[in-house]
């Protein structure tokens, strides 16, 4: 599984086991972001805000749908 960062999509070093809550199983492993990734991702979103602030709400709608229509 990859995570989606800054546009990309990005592996990670690590991963995170997710544990059923009453059986304790591990039903899926996911990646854990590294501290520079939380960073690019903090530095990326707040980038991000400033350019969909100047959008109307439809704009900002199609242009969320055209970035998510593929995924890996």
């Amino acid at each position: 599984m990859k995570m989606y960062l800054a546009g990309e999509w990005v592996t990670a070093e690590q991963r995170r086991a997710i544990r059923a809550p009453y059986s304790g199983e591990v039903v899926d492993e996911v990646p854990e972001a590294s501290t520079e990734q939380v960073e690019q991702a903090l530095t990326a979103a707040a980038e991000a805000a400033k350019t969909m602030r100047r959008l109307s709400a439809y704009e900002r709608s199609q242009e969320l749908a055209r970035q998510f229509s593929v995924s890996e």
